[in-house]
């Protein structure tokens, strides 16, 4: 079973993309701060990473970068989501090592198929 680390301050986003998730049967865990995610990161890199870039401790941005320096941090996809659609700001999050971006709020339908573009489903 592919594991899955939801990393969001707000409990409830974290439950919303939980039950999003459910039907993919992911082995989910959460994180409510980046670096509480960095430190389960170290112990058992998951396969999918799914990250608010609203973060107290941590931009989104440098929570990739410092997991992709990681020994396994080339190997999870990372999904990015935000309010920020610019193309400056997408690029921006492809160029620091997300896999993908969604924009909030998003759906059952659009994670759905963020999850078949990176072949996770």
């Amino acid at each position: 079973m592919a594991q899955c680390l939801i990393v969001d301050a707000c409990e409830a986003e974290r439950d919303r993309i939980q039950h999003l998730l459910e039907p993919y049967e992911f082995d989910l865990d959460e994180a409510h701060d980046a670096g509480e995610a960095l430190e389960k990161c170290h112990g058992e890199m998951p396969e999918l990473i799914m990250i608010s870039e609203r973060l107290a401790d941590m931009h989104a941005f440098e929570f990739i970068k410092r997991v992709r320096r990681t020994q396994k941090g080339r190997e999870p996809v990372v999904l990015v989501y935000g309010d920020d659609a610019s193309p400056s700001h997408i690029g921006r999050a492809i160029w620091e090592g997300a896999s993908e971006c969604l924009m909030q709020p998003f759906d059952a339908d659009v994670l759905d198929g963020k999850l078949r573009q990176v072949g996770l489903v």
